[in-house]
């Protein structure tokens, strides 16, 4: 087993660079790779279910998409409504749930995501603008929705954060586009 680890936190954004960098170089064979948040909101079937549509989709990122039904805190089905608009003003490209840190990812496209700007929640969001540019649009599997403790563990400040997230995306799609391999 490898740790990957930074001396201190430099963020998600950051977190996930390193991890891309490290198995693009370790595992240069591997079709992909799933990421998944740590705060229990992924069920080990639904992570199973995106790390097989990654398998047979080689060349699109996979992202496992929240019907935001039942029990879903204010803040967290307000900000996905309110980003799901705004990422289709901005791309074209209606994505379910462009918060979801459950995503499976074609290995082909790892090195290229290094390079996108952000260390932080900003990054995913910039991440998924390069995929929802590419003429392979990201594959959208629904996942179950799943808050516990009515998101407590959540860091996510809803004004704060909610705008820098925009502020990325929009910056994302002014700036020269990021590609990815196609």
């Amino acid at each position: 087993m490898t740790i990957l680890r930074h001396d201190v936190n430099r963020g998600k954004g950051a977190a996930l660079k390193t991890a891309f960098a490290a198995i693009a170089r370790d595992f240069p064979d591997a079709v992909g790779v799933v990421t998944a948040d740590a705060d229990g909101q992924h069920l080990p079937a639904d992570i199973a279910a995106v790390a097989k549509s990654t398998m047979e989709n080689p060349g699109r990122i996979t992202l496992g998409v929240r019907a935001f039904d039942g029990e879903v805190p204010l803040r967290s089905r307000f900000g996905n409504a309110w980003s799901r608009w705004f990422f289709f003003l901005l791309t074209g490209t209606m994505v379910y749930d462009t918060q979801t840190g459950l995503r499976g990812i074609p290995c082909k496209f790892l090195r290229a995501l290094c390079d996108i700007p952000g260390d932080r929640y900003e990054y995913e969001g910039r991440m998924l603008v390069a995929a929802a540019l590419m003429k392979a649009k990201p594959v959208q599997v629904r996942i179950k929705t799943v808050y516990l403790e009515g998101n407590r563990t959540s860091h996510f400040n809803p004004i704060r954060d909610s705008i820098r997230t925009q502020a990325a995306l929009l910056a994302a799609r002014l700036s020269p586009m990021q590609r990815l391999p196609e």
